[in-house]
């Protein structure tokens, strides 16, 4: 599988685990995410899940450093179309 495909899976399976504990009003928080990607994990029988259940549940242990360091170069790259818009504004 190829990497971009494994990353989407990987959002995917997250995205479920995230549905599952909300539909349940559990807190949502990594420690809860973890627990219900690993019993995810227990009963998948797809290899390609697995995989991707198996990132998930190491993201989710560790805080969701990927989403800190893609969140880290947004702010990185400055937005210039609120100051056009702002600059536009003015008589």
């Amino acid at each position: 599988m190829q990497k971009k495909q494994s990353d989407k899976l990987t959002d995917i399976v997250i995205g479920e685990a995230v549905a599952s504990l909300a539909s349940e009003r559990t807190v949502l928080d990594c420690e809860s995410l973890a627990d219900r990607v690993n019993s995810m994990l227990t009963v998948e029988t797809q290899p390609e899940r697995q995989n991707a259940l198996r990132i998930a549940l190491t993201e989710a242990r560790s805080g969701f450093p990927s989403a800190r360091e893609r969140s880290e170069s947004d702010k990185q790259e400055p937005d210039t179309s609120a100051a056009s818009e702002t600059d536009s504004s003015q008589p």
